[in-house]
């Protein structure tokens, strides 16, 4: 027999294409062609436009790897901060994106936006595009971390000097300035664009900003380190390892799910200590008391001693296919990702240089470790919920997140969105932001239903050139989120007007 679900999927996706083609809003008319050669753009000095050392090092035509030829630029910014841009030779309309970086980054990511399944201009090769390795090429952190300058590059400065460099480069490329600039990233890239938007409001006119690791200070110190301490044994191994998560996901779609997917993790009441094995079960499908008391930690989240929370929460029921690796290792002598993510922040960034700073085995959940970590959050956290200018000058912001996201908890977007409603007022933020949260993704990409692949930068265009505001993502399967109730937790005072 055929496989009529893919025929549907085919003729669904054929469907969507047609309908993004006659929404997707176009700037000009007819593509802005250059006025320079690609090649003059080599050595170009704008160290006089940035107030910064910047320089372009190289100039090149690439035309493989991309929908169409682009001048292809590197260069460097304050010495230490790498970036690049792909500017077309064709089909320009006069939109600049820039693309954010991941994890510590140390990279240059590529243009490729997350979750833009769809969007034409990325796929006609229609944005010139920039991004950056935000001033450096060590994810460990090491080699810069103790140095406050580069600190603040990573924080937010490598973003804002890219934004500056790239307009410039392409105002002399094509004799006129982007109309329109936009920034979409995901994880660290969702904080990059909440930073941009609080810091520097006037660098972009729509910011996407997916699984954002807003509360990143507590997010690579705390929550993993309640994660790696969790789940772990007097002798160091992993309790809970990888090949027993699809017991505990069967359990949770039992409980709470529908087609593989638990589309409302939120109001899932799962408890991991009813799974547990009965004398004689077989344990292929049910969990042992110790594996339990972790799932029950890790959705739990982080608490002191006293009981009282110390995030706004831990992993959502529906996420756990997603752990393997980062939370539950694929054997038990075998260190989970969320280890190193903790390791290199702990040792490198969360704590003022030169300080003492433990391992993530060693963390003490407590007010004290809260109130060391407090000058670093000044720094990276985009908490913060100040965003009158940004909106007021008329920017637009589209934050989405998996609601099976393994690595960054939704928790702290929605306790983010709550402080953001309750501070600037749920008028103003639903005239100029909105929240999706998209069941089954998980971190960025990937997970499980069918919502792993969606379109979040059209509806991000036409919002801020048409004004119309998206009431939906993916042909009115995920609606916007409105107001919503979080749990009080110690540092929630963080979330708030702050800049």
């Amino acid at each position: 027999m055929p496989d009529l679900s893919r025929a549907w999927q085919r003729l669904a996706l054929a469907a969507g294409a047609l309908m993004a083609l006659a929404t997707t809003p176009a700037l000009a008319q007819n593509p802005v062609a250059p006025r320079l050669a690609c090649e003059a753009l080599a050595g170009t000095d704008l160290s006089a436009e940035l107030g910064v050392a910047a320089r372009v090092d190289t100039a090149a035509v690439r035309r493989e790897g991309h929908p169409a030829p682009v001048c292809h630029l590197a260069g460097t910014l304050r010495g230490s901060i790498g970036f690049e841009a792909w500017l077309p030779l064709e089909r320009w309309t006069g939109r600049y994106l820039q693309v954010g970086c991941g994890g510590l980054c140390g990279r240059i990511s590529g243009p490729n936006p997350p979750q833009a399944h769809g969007c034409l201009p990325v796929a006609r090769g229609e944005f010139a595009i920039a991004t950056t390795d935000m001033g450096h090429r060590d994810p460990s952190a090491a080699s810069w971390g103790g140095d406050p300058e580069r600190r603040r590059d990573f924080a937010d400065r490598a973003q804002h000097l890219t934004a500056l460099a790239a307009k410039a480069l392409i105002a002399r490329f094509y004799g006129e300035a982007p109309r329109r600039s936009y920034f979409s990233g995901c994880s660290d890239g969702g904080r990059e664009g909440l930073l941009a938007a609080l810091r520097h409001p006037e660098d972009f006119d729509g910011i996407a900003a997916g699984a954002p690791a807003l509360d990143f200070t507590i997010q690579n110190t705390v929550h993993h380190a309640w994660t790696v301490q969790r789940n772990r044994c007097e002798d160091g191994s992993a309790i809970l390892t990888a090949d027993r998560l699809p017991v505990l996901h069967r359990a949770v779609l039992a409980a709470c799910g529908s087609d593989g997917v638990v589309a409302d993790p939120l109001r899932c009441g799962f408890d991991p200590l009813r799974a547990v094995c009965a004398p004689g079960a077989d344990p292929a499908t049910c969990l042992t008391a110790e594996e339990a008391r972790v799932a029950a930690a890790l959705y739990d989240g982080p608490r002191d001693a006293a009981g009282r929370r110390l995030s706004a929460g831990g992993m959502l029921p529906g996420s756990e296919a997603n752990w393997r690796g980062t939370i539950a290792p694929e054997n038990a002598a075998t260190p989970p990702r969320a280890l190193l993510f903790s390791t290199g922040v702990l040792g490198h960034l969360a704590f003022p240089p030169g300080a003492a700073a433990p391992a993530p085995q060693a963390l003490a959940f407590d007010e004290a470790t809260l109130a060391r970590l407090a000058d670093s959050q000044a720094v990276f956290d985009a908490t913060a919920t100040d965003l009158g200018p940004f909106l007021k000058r008329g920017g637009r912001l589209l934050v989405w997140h998996g609601l099976a996201d393994q690595d960054i908890t939704p928790r702290s977007t929605l306790a983010w969105w709550h402080a953001l409603r309750r501070d600037q007022g749920a008028a103003a933020v639903d005239g100029s932001a909105r929240l999706f949260l998209i069941p089954g993704l998980a971190h960025c990409r990937g997970g499980q239903g069918g919502l792993t692949e969606v379109d979040t930068l059209t509806p991000l265009l036409r919002w801020v050139e048409e004004g119309v505001a998206p009431d939906s993502l993916a042909d009115g399967r995920i609606r916007p989120t409105g107001d919503v109730t979080v749990e009080p937790f110690l540092g929630d005072g963080r979330f708030g007007p702050r800049r």
